[in-house]
C-alpha cells in the first residue's frame, strides 16, 4: 500500500480509520433503498394513476393511501436513473393543439364553458403546492387537516421503521395559517417565519 504514516493519521483524526482512496472498496450507506424499494417505486410512479404526475405529486397521494415508499428526491433520482423524469418536467414545452370546436348559441358561451371546466378542475383537482398539496377546496372546506394528519402519521411510522433513511424531523405536514399567491420573497419569509412563531406558541 502506497500511503505514509502521516496520510493514516489524518484520515483517523478526521472521521475515524476508513480508506479513503477513489480506488477503495465502499461499504453500501445505511440508507441506501434496497432493490425492491426501487422497484416499488417504478411501479407506482409508471402506474395508471400516477404515469403523468411529478413525485412532488406521487409522494403526498401515495401518502394519503397510507403508502410511504421513499422521499420524493429518492423517486426523482430513481426515475432520473431510469431516464423518466422528462415527460413528467413541468417546464417542458407542452405540444400544441387544436382547439376543440365550440358552437355557441349566445354570446361568450364557449368562453364561461371553458371557464367553468378549468375552475372545476383547479378547485377539485389541482394538487397546490402552496397548500402542501392539497386542492383549494379540500382547504376552503377544512377537509385539509384530516388528510395532512394523516401524511404526518405516514411519515411518523415510516421513519419508526427506517430511521437511518431520516437526517433529521419528517417533512412539516402542518397547515398554513396563512396563503399567499405569487407571494414576493421577502413577504414569504415574513409569512414563514410567523408561522414558526405561531406553531412554537
Amino acid at each position: 500500500m502506497d500511503l505514509s504514516i502521516r496520510i493514516v493519521a489524518r484520515w483517523e483524526k478526521q472521521e475515524g480509520l476508513r480508506d479513503k482512496r477513489k480506488t477503495a472498496d465502499r461499504l453500501a450507506p445505511k440508507n441506501k433503498l434496497t432493490e425492491e424499494e426501487r422497484k416499488m417505486i417504478l411501479t407506482k410512479a409508471n402506474s395508471e394513476q400516477y404515469c403523468d404526475l411529478p413525485p412532488s405529486k406521487i409522494v403526498p397521494l401515495l401518502a394519503d393511501e397510507g403508502i410511504y415508499i421513499a422521499s420524493e428526491s429518492s423517486f426523482y433520482r430513481v426515475l432520473r436513473e431510469e431516464k423518466q423524469l422528462t415527460h413528467r418536467q413541468a417546464t417542458k414545452v407542452a405540444k400544441r393543439h387544436k382547439p376543440r370546436e365550440c358552437v355557441a348559441y349566445k354570446a361568450n358561451q364557449c368562453a364561461r364553458a371553458w371557464t367553468e371546466k378549468f375552475a372545476s378542475w383547479y378547485n377539485t383537482k389541482h394538487l397546490h403546492s402552496a397548500l402542501k398539496f392539497v386542492t383549494p377546496r379540500q382547504r376552503h372546506t377544512g377537509e385539509d387537516i384530516a388528510i395532512l394528519e394523516n401524511r404526518h402519521e405516514v411519515y411518523k411510522k415510516a421513519k419508526e421503521r427506517r430511521p437511518e433513511r431520516w437526517a433529521g424531523k419528517t417533512r412539516n405536514w402542518i397547515p398554513d395559517q396563512m396563503v399567499t399567491l405569487n407571494p414576493d420573497k421577502k413577504r414569504k419569509k415574513f409569512d414563514s417565519n410567523i408561522q414558526e412563531i405561531s406553531e412554537a406558541a
